[in-house]
């Protein structure tokens, strides 16, 4: 009997331990979730900054490489630089050039990147076109008597920046207007000087 009521006293006491555990267990829970949570440093900032849109004042744009001697390509550039969007435009759609096809659709898709940028098309003008050279492309040139050499083709491609400002014409026109309206004075009258310690004889 004694080794009964000895079971089951220690087994009355792992059940009042089990129960303390278990009532103890939720204010333990409850203290742990009062605790504030570490902060880390990979957690982004809280801070609304505002969102500056930014303001450009100009647009570079470039054609690829293709096929033209980069002389050739020049020339075209040359017509186009210092002219506004549209009439560098109007100048590429009659020009009799194989690489002015190209060119227009490079300026008319400049023209409409720039617009979505923000820059006003009426003052868009070409500050620089300028030409770069590119590697040219060497094939086998096939010649007679079981000869052969090697043929270069050349590859260049146009850069064109637009920028929002007045026209060649625009400020050459303006000039001659400032030089109509400015006042100008009829000038000062040169009188004779007055003669000072004379003597009866040339001084020269």
């Amino acid at each position: 009997m004694s080794t009964i009521f000895k079971r089951t006293f220690s087994s009355n006491q792992q059940l009042q331990k089990f129960s303390k555990q278990l009532e103890a267990q939720p204010v333990l829970n409850e203290k742990a979730e009062k605790q504030p949570e570490e902060k880390t440093l990979i957690e982004p900032a809280s801070i609304n900054k505002p969102i500056i849109e930014k303001e450009y004042k100009q647009h570079k744009y470039s054609t690829a490489w293709f096929k033209i001697s980069h002389k050739k390509l020049n020339d075209l550039a040359s017509q186009i630089a210092s002219k506004p969007v549209d009439s560098a435009i109007l100048q590429m759609q009659f020009s009799e050039k194989r690489a002015s096809n190209r060119i227009k659709s490079t300026l008319a898709l400049a023209r409409d990147h720039a617009v979505a940028k923000g820059l006003d098309r009426s003052s868009l003008i070409v500050k620089e076109a300028y030409v770069n050279r590119g590697t040219p492309h060497k094939r086998m040139d096939i010649k007679g008597r079981m000869r052969t050499g090697i043929k270069e083709h050349p590859h260049s491609r146009l850069h064109v920046v637009l920028t929002p400002q007045k026209s060649i014409d625009q400020q050459k026109a303006e000039k001659y207007s400032k030089k109509l309206n400015k006042v100008r004075s009829p000038g000062v009258v040169r009188q004779s000087p007055k003669i000072i310690n004379s003597v009866p004889y040339y001084n020269w």
